[in-house]
């Protein structure tokens, strides 16, 4: 009988011993999951950001080009009547 709790508080040990084991292994995975998730969120959104400045620097570019092209035509057209 005294035999049987032994072998019995010994399987207990290891038991918790291997849940805390397990639970500290899940807690690390889901930490590394959690900032691997959000490290990727913040690229996406840093991505985001850069497009909309690329985006905004073309459309500053071809309004530049439409002006300059604006005053080619009028210098033409002048030298043209000329």
């Amino acid at each position: 009988m005294n035999e049987d709790l032994t072998k019995q508080n010994r399987y207990l040990k290891i038991y918790a011993v291997v849940l805390t084991i397990f639970t500290i292994f899940s807690a690390y995975f889901s930490f590394i999951c959690y900032s691997q998730i959000n490290l990727f969120y913040s690229y996406i959104e840093n991505m985001d950001k850069r497009f909309i400045a690329s985006s905004k620097k073309i459309n500053n570019l071809i309004d530049e080009n439409i002006k300059i092209n604006q005053k080619v035509t009028d210098i033409t057209e002048k030298t043209d009547k000329k």
